[in-house]
């Protein structure tokens, strides 16, 4: 139903009126009567379509929300097999998603240009203790370590972890 509703709108969104005296506006979604066809759209489809059809159109979807990235985010983690990232959920959240603005914000950042792989990985080690998996992370990747609230890049793989890992400032994450 979509793709019919997209074949009415891309003339329109080019400026070729398709529809006159045809197309009536509910409260609650919009009806197409076209050629005898009645299509019905939910606000959430026509605004998602038209995004697509004119990008300049800024439309905030509730789900990119910074609020509700970090709650979606923080449940998420509630879920995490390791005590210390799950009791932390939400300071997590909070750091990843305002790092994950801040390069949205600010695309021509050095840190935009790095590729970001999200909370440092763990694995259990043969007594069972969460240990760092360091060797997981390339050069010039960015994670965050949930145990210091810091995010990290790894400038060398010499491995020497006081060497290899360079420690990013929390507000301009130089």
């Amino acid at each position: 139903m979509l793709a019919n509703f997209k074949a009415i709108l891309e003339p329109i969104a080019a400026g070729v009126p398709i529809c006159t005296n045809a197309c009536v506006i509910l409260p609650a979604a919009l009806a197409f009567a076209v050629s005898s066809k009645m299509f019905i759209v939910s606000k959430k489809d026509l605004i998602e379509l038209e995004a697509r059809l004119n990008p300049k159109t800024k439309k905030k979807f509730r789900e990119n929300e910074p609020v509700v990235r970090r709650s979606d985010y923080a449940k998420s983690l509630e879920e995490n097999e390791f005590d210390f990232i799950a009791n932390n959920s939400m300071q997590i959240a909070d750091d990843i998603v305002n790092f994950e603005m801040y390069v949205d914000n600010k695309p021509e950042s050095e840190i935009a240009g790095k590729k970001f792989r999200g909370i440092l990985p763990y694995a259990y080690d043969n007594k069972g203790k969460p240990v760092p998996n360091y060797e997981s992370i390339q050069v010039d990747q960015v994670f965050y370590n949930p145990e210091d609230g810091l995010f990290y890049e790894r400038v060398a793989e010499e491995g020497i972890i006081g060497t290899d890992f360079r420690a990013l400032d929390p507000f301009t994450y130089d």
